[in-house]
């Protein structure tokens, strides 16, 4: 089982940036059932997959992975 902080940060970033898994995987060079299983906890990414998502993304490994900003932009979205 993947671990939370990949799952609920490519899923937070993804949907932050307006793409769906197929526009996301298309752009990291990675099969949408990957991607899938990534997001849903099935499965982790390998460090080279994990890279093309944050470039796809357009954030740091750190920013995909942490818990704790994804906490505070969370909270900072819901007070807006």
């Amino acid at each position: 089982m993947a671990a939370p902080a990949i799952r609920s940060g490519l899923r937070f970033w993804r949907e932050e940036r307006g793409l769906t898994q197929t526009a996301l995987a298309q752009s990291a060079g990675i099969r949408q059932d990957r991607m899938s299983r990534f997001e849903n906890g099935d499965a982790l990414p390998t460090l080279a997959e994990a890279d093309a998502i944050s470039k796809a993304l357009q954030v740091t490994l750190a920013d995909l992975y942490s818990d704790d900003l994804l906490r505070a932009m969370r909270a900072a979205a819901g007070a807006a």
